[in-house]
């Protein structure tokens, strides 16, 4: 073993190399897994937005017509997405123990089904709380 020191770079080049395509491929990966975005970041402030908004506030806390007010958060949403790709669904509801489902169930979803709520109360005329419950999902593309 004459030259032994032109091994151990050649050893160190080749676990160099390995260790750089390990971590690029580890890199790769992750962003494929992350390629979906986190809506949930979006839910509080869509919500906050709705209880700040007298008209929609004093909709949803006196409307005897709960359709027509979530088809009317549905539109005032439709202004603050602008991704195609994101749906999303308004369900109002008593403050009763009662559960507040989506139905039906959205079929074309590409990751999960992000949820929150939020409680509307108090109008000056009407004290009588409801919640406000938005769902959102990214559909397959």
């Amino acid at each position: 073993m004459v030259n032994k020191k032109g091994w151990i770079r050649i050893l160190e080049a080749s676990i160099a190399i390995i260790i750089i395509f390990g971590v690029l491929a580890f890199m790769v990966q992750e962003k494929k897994i992350n390629n979906g975005k986190d809506l949930s970041q979006e839910l509080p402030t869509l919500l906050d937005e709705i209880a700040n908004n007298n008209i929609l506030r004093e909709k949803i806390v006196t409307t005897a017509d709960v359709a027509g007010v979530e088809a009317e958060i549905e539109d005032f949403l439709a202004t603050k997405l602008t991704n195609p790709n994101i749906k999303y669904k308004v369900k109002i509801c008593e403050m009763d123990n009662t559960p507040c489902p989506l139905v039906p169930y959205p079929t074309t979803i590409d990751n999960e089904v992000y949820t929150k709520e939020r409680t509307i109360s108090s109008v000056l005329t009407k004290i009588a709380p409801r919640r406000v419950k938005i769902f959102m999902w990214q559909e397959t593309s």
